[in-house]
């Protein structure tokens, strides 16, 4: 399903929903979702966090960001 399409969603169809942010120059996070198409509406087969608050990392992690760089310098990125 995309913008502009004019399919019509039927019980027992199965689609996924995948929106996503992006940060020119920084990143980005996209999440993804499966449902099943219900007589009634739809029910989410996905377990994963539903919201943005859920995936933020809160703490710091000098580690990671100290292994991230050292793997950015030898790929020279």
């Amino acid at each position: 399903m995309a913008k502009g399409s004019y399919e019509t969603l039927k019980e027992n169809m199965v689609i996924t929903v995948e929106p996503g942010i992006y940060m020119e120059g920084v990143g980005g996070y996209r999440h993804s979702d499966t449902i099943i198409v219900t007589k009634d509406g739809y029910e989410l087969l996905t377990t994963a966090p539903l919201t943005l608050n859920e995936v933020i990392i809160k703490k710091s992690n000098t580690l990671a960001k100290i292994k991230g760089n050292i793997i950015q310098k030898s790929l020279k990125i």
